[in-house]
């Protein structure tokens, strides 16, 4: 599909040369592409953009686009130093530090218990019982952080 999505701001610049509405290009698309080829509201932003005679049909540059970061360097720098937070992985890897922390999700708990454990607090589930948490932190001893319980 992503090979399709640079073509189609070419085949609704079709349409508008043929004179058709963006109500009417993006129903052409989404018979022969399927629901997810393009929205609605997509097809008008095109369209509106062809009527103020800007044909380009390249997408814009993005300022805010994020920065593409691997997993397997953050995975690196943690398992080379396991003490690391999410603060120094970030300057290391010049990302901000809420990257480190979505992409910490997506590599799975080994490594978000390594943030954690860099931090020195206790990773407790959410939806265990006050007792449950407590005893827990309690087990932990003076290796967690017993401030808060979740």
């Amino acid at each position: 599909m992503e090979n399709q999505k640079e073509h189609f701001p070419h085949i609704l610049f079709y349409y508008f040369r043929k004179g058709k509405n963006a109500v009417q290009a993006h129903k052409k698309l989404r018979d022969v592409y399927g629901e997810d080829a393009l929205k609605l509201r997509q097809c008008q932003n095109w369209f509106t953009k062809f009527r103020s005679r800007d044909f380009n049909v390249k997408d814009a540059p993005r300022s805010g686009r994020p920065i593409e970061i691997d997993d397997d360097k953050i995975k690196a720098l943690i398992d080379s130093n396991r003490r690391l937070t999410t603060r120094e992985i970030a300057e290391n890897l010049n990302i901000s530090k809420s990257s480190v922390e979505n992409h910490s999700k997506r590599l799975g708990p080994l490594i978000a218990h390594a943030i954690a454990t860099a931090y020195r607090v206790a990773v407790i589930p959410g939806n265990l019982y006050r007792t449950q948490a407590e005893a827990r932190i309690s087990a932990l001893g003076n290796n967690a952080n017993a401030g808060s319980w979740c």
